[in-house]
């Protein structure tokens, strides 16, 4: 996935949130991070908020990241770096691999980054390129393969929700710039109150047309994330609902189970892992609940470390 570079030292950035904030024994940037040091790769972070360009140059104010031996076992970043360096000004066209995963709301910030990340070379890799962050919407992007999705409608009209929703007891509602469950509802079209959760869905910021979808009942047994690197299906995990919940996000609760791809999920892994490969996109994580395509997740697909744990298969 990544181009290895001879030579000099090679340098890759992660654009991430807070650094202090992850979680080293489960996020999947700090297994990046953890597995290109271990190659040899000198590691630097930064966040949105301190990249910028000037005069035509892209810049970020970065640190450097050392790891301590074994810093997945840790409970806290503290615990795992062996320090963060002084924040430095580097030139990102003098990096060789930026990855971009801040989480969403792929909001006016997150757009706007991927704007100042244009300006980078062709000789930096960036993962996943600017042009595809913008092309591939994690909620929408499954609406271009309608026989492997379930029943969906994206709109701001209330009529045609009400009309769509004829028949229906239950159906979920999603905003369409958020990720890992948020803002993400069960309704019942026929409550009083259903056009008001549907204005709550809409009216959310950034604010977006508000995707209807139909229930499917199976997601008690959990979905299954497939991991798509350059176009391809490399491996599966399950997530299963706390009690109570619909959904499966580990964000809300969820827990990791093994799971193994069903021979309609590899079709259509294989179909969409093709379609993102020629949208730019080198590393994604589709969400399936049943044999139907849910999500496509581009921004900052996780659950890296939890799969090898469970099935041995390292990305």
């Amino acid at each position: 996935m990544i181009r290895m570079i001879s030579g000099a030292p090679r340098t890759a950035l992660f654009v991430i949130d807070p650094i202090e904030a992850l979680k080293p024994y489960k996020d999947t940037s700090v297994d990046l991070m953890v597995v290109a040091a271990a190659r040899g790769w000198r590691i630097f972070e930064t966040g949105i908020e301190r990249v910028g360009v000037e005069n035509g140059r892209a810049f970020a104010h970065c640190r450097r990241v050392e790891f301590r031996s074994d810093p997945r076992a840790a409970k806290t970043m503290a615990e795992a770096t062996l320090q963060l360096g002084a924040s430095e000004r580097r030139e990102l066209g003098r990096i060789d691999c930026i990855w971009v995963r801040p989480d969403p709301p792929f909001d006016s910030r997150y757009l706007a980054l991927t704007y100042l990340l244009d300006v980078v070379p062709s000789s930096t890799q960036i993962v996943n390129p600017p042009t595809a962050l913008r092309q591939v919407n994690e909620k929408l992007y499954a609406t271009r393969f309608a026989d492997a999705a379930p029943a969906t409608l994206v709109t701001e009209d209330e009529a045609a929700i009400l009309d769509f929703c004829k028949g229906r007891d239950r159906v979920v509602l999603k905003p369409v710039y958020f990720g890992a469950g948020s803002g993400v509802q069960l309704a019942d079209p026929n409550a009083l109150d259903f056009l008001d959760r549907v204005r709550e869905t809409r009216e959310l910021s950034p604010r977006g047309p508000v995707i209807v979808q139909e229930f499917l009942p199976q997601v008690v047994d959990g979905d299954t994330r497939v991991m798509i690197v350059a176009g391809a299906p490399v491996g599966a995990i399950g997530r299963k609902p706390a009690q109570g919940e619909f959904r499966a996000n580990i964000a809300a609760g969820g827990a990791e189970i093994l799971a193994q791809m069903s021979p309609r999920q590899l079709e259509i892994a294989h179909q969409v892992g093709a379609a993102l490969a020629r949208d730019g996109v080198l590393f994604a994580g589709l969400d399936f609940i049943g044999d139907y395509l849910i999500e496509t997740n581009v921004t900052s697909p996780t659950l890296v470390q939890q799969l090898r744990r469970l099935s041995g298969v390292d990305v």
